[in-house]
């Protein structure tokens, strides 16, 4: 059921759905951003075959309705929680532990979470493809732990990441050599993290460097001889 941008929905709709569609595998409630956590805890309790739950934008929510999902929604593959800007580290948490079967997580915009909660992903979903997270107010130690941890990742998004350096993308680009997207835009690093992305990413087809302000010619330059792929 893809419910995006039905802005004036409110929890009453989504418990409904909650109670009349046991079967539901998919719910999209992108930028439905009257509902709060009453309707998100309904449809952890009755839809327990999601997997897929798009949160985006729902900026109401809280740790209260994302532990609801991590206890009722075991089935979980995708959980986008971009811009639920009230969640903290314990929703990722309780994430971390009660979806195992997670491989897409998406983040960003989410300026309370923490390396507390990355090392957490890092450590639990080891089997994750896709993990947003921009703008998190992250450090190099949960970048590192995710490029040991989650090396089957083919998205990683790092826009934004203001303080990892190059050290962490240079672990990224050896460790995650399956990626295809990779979002570095904004942050604070130099030729020497391109230069090994361009080095150890061949599957890359998307690149966002915007806003990197300390790279030259030297990096374009590799990527367009290293990243054949790039569309």
């Amino acid at each position: 059921l893809d419910l995006m941008s039905c802005c004036l929905i409110t929890d009453a709709a989504v418990v409904a759905v909650a109670s009349g569609c046991k079967q539901l595998t998919t719910l999209n409630l992108n930028h439905c951003c009257n509902i709060t956590d009453a309707a998100v805890v309904a449809v952890a309790s009755g839809c327990k075959q999601l997997t897929t739950l798009n949160l985006h934008g729902c900026g109401n929510i809280t740790d209260a309705a994302v532990k609801a999902v991590a206890s009722g929604c075991k089935q979980l593959t995708t959980l986008n929680l971009g811009r639920c800007t009230e969640i903290t580290d314990a929703a990722v948490l309780a994430v971390a532990s009660g979806c195992k079967q997670l491989t897409k997580l998406g983040l960003g915009g989410c300026r309370n979470i923490t390396d507390v909660a990355v090392l957490a992903v890092a450590s639990e979903c080891r089997q994750s493809t896709s993990l947003n997270l921009f703008s998190c107010n992250i450090t190099d130690a949960a970048v590192l732990a995710v490029a040991s941890g989650c090396t089957q990742l083919t998205k990683l998004g790092l826009g934004g990441c203001t303080e990892i350096t190059d050290a962490t993308v240079v672990a990224v680009a050896s460790k995650c050599t399956q990626l295809t997207s990779l979002d570095l835009g904004g942050c604070n690093i130099t030729d020497a993290a391109v230069l090994a992305v361009a080095s150890g990413c061949k599957q890359i087809t998307t690149l966002d460097l915007e806003d990197c302000s300390q790279i030259t010619d030297a990096a374009v330059v590799a990527v367009a001889s290293g990243c054949k792929q790039l569309t």
